[in-house]
């Protein structure tokens, strides 16, 4: 649902932290994982860079945790108190897609350390978001956006 201020498509900011511990703990899971087989970890990966994808093109109502967030977990909250915009959030997802993906082909084609490394940082930026409310990718959109090709920057708005 579309905020009444001006600008950008906003949402609950409490949605995207739920998406970053779920994110937590299938990265953690993955890691452990790893350990043992990292062709299964390269299988979780995988799917996770799925789930980033969503993410990264529908947004966070649209994103797999998004949509359990709003369904099962928003109900039971207060009334949304702060929000902030759909575009930084996109990108976010789509960083974290790359870290899945070169992190699940490190894995898969035994590249470990490489896979390790990617999942680490991915773990990171999950971890600070859920955690903090540091959003890592959100940090960097304005500086990506300043030098797009794009039409407009909505940050300057």
């Amino acid at each position: 649902m579309p905020n009444e201020n001006t600008g950008p498509e906003q949402v609950d900011v409490r949605g995207p932290r739920f998406t970053a511990w779920v994110t937590t703990a299938v990265i953690v899971a993955t890691l452990v994982i790893s350990a043992f087989s990292p062709a299964a970890a390269a299988v979780i990966l995988g799917l996770q860079a799925v789930v980033f994808a969503i993410g990264a093109v529908g947004g966070p109502r649209k994103h797999p945790y998004g949509r359990i967030f709003a369904r099962f977990v928003s109900p039971r909250l207060g009334p949304v108190t702060e929000r902030e915009p759909v575009p930084p959030l996109k990108f976010a997802q789509a960083v974290g897609f790359v870290f899945a993906v070169v992190a699940a082909a490190g894995f898969a084609t035994g590249l470990t350390v490489l896979g390790l490394v990617a999942t680490a940082f991915a773990l990171i930026a999950a971890f600070l978001n859920a955690a903090f409310g540091i959003c890592l990718g959100c940090q960097l959109y304005p500086l990506v956006a300043r030098f797009s090709p794009s039409s407009t920057n909505p940050t300057q708005a």
